[in-house]
């Protein structure tokens, strides 16, 4: 694993682990210290993989990494710094720990955008269906969550301990998920995503 690429991106879904709660939240931590760990073994982890293998470790050529929260178009715009944040308070624990030769951030993308922004509080514009001849999308207005307030302290949004998604989230689902993207009529066009430029820059060491 990693042994040919240098640039590796981490992907999580934010909108699903606030939907479960704390336990998804752990497994999501547990699975990127995993990732880590093959990175940059410790000596017992080494020993390990000689003994099976017959081989010395050797250390992955990768240089950077980033953690991103995907879908980010299923929160309110509002809610984007606050998932940044949140994705940046439970992967930096581990990120911290690795080899000053790897570089890492945290951020949130949409691959292709589904929701348009809304004025309300509480609700996102979803594109459904197809478009006409036209090319207009019927567009709705749904209910979203949004994260509380509670969990920003002294300007960082962090998790609770402990929190219960039916209670927080009042929405059903708090987080659309029936949103279908919009493609362009022209298919050799790019469809709107939402910092996916970001992402390649970090990944190919274009900035």
């Amino acid at each position: 694993l990693f042994v040919k690429c240098d640039a590796v991106a981490i992907l999580f879904d934010i909108a699903h682990i606030l939907s479960c709660g704390k336990d998804v939240l752990d497994a999501s931590e547990a699975f990127l210290a995993a990732i880590c760990q093959t990175l940059e073994p410790d000596s017992r982890t080494q020993a390990v993989w000689k003994k099976i293998t017959g081989q010395s470790w050797s250390s992955p050529k990768v240089r950077r990494i980033a953690v991103v929260a995907n879908q980010i178009d299923r929160f309110h715009t509002a809610d984007v710094d606050a998932v940044n944040d949140l994705t940046r308070s439970f992967s930096a624990r581990i990120l911290t720990r690795l080899p000053s030769r790897i570089a890492w951030k945290t951020m949130a993308v949409s691959a292709v955008r589904c929701t348009c922004p809304s004025e309300s509080h509480d609700s996102l514009r979803v594109r459904l269906g197809e478009a006409n001849d036209a090319g207009e999308v019927p567009i709705q207005e749904v209910p979203v969550s949004r994260i509380p307030a509670s969990w920003c302290q002294r300007g960082k949004w962090e998790w609770p301990l402990q929190w219960t998604p039916d209670a927080v989230f009042p929405s059903s689902p708090p987080f659309p998920m029936f949103a279908r993207p919009v493609l362009p009529r022209i298919r050799e066009s790019l469809p709107e995503t939402a910092g996916l430029d970001k992402l390649a820059q970090f990944l190919l060491d274009l900035q």
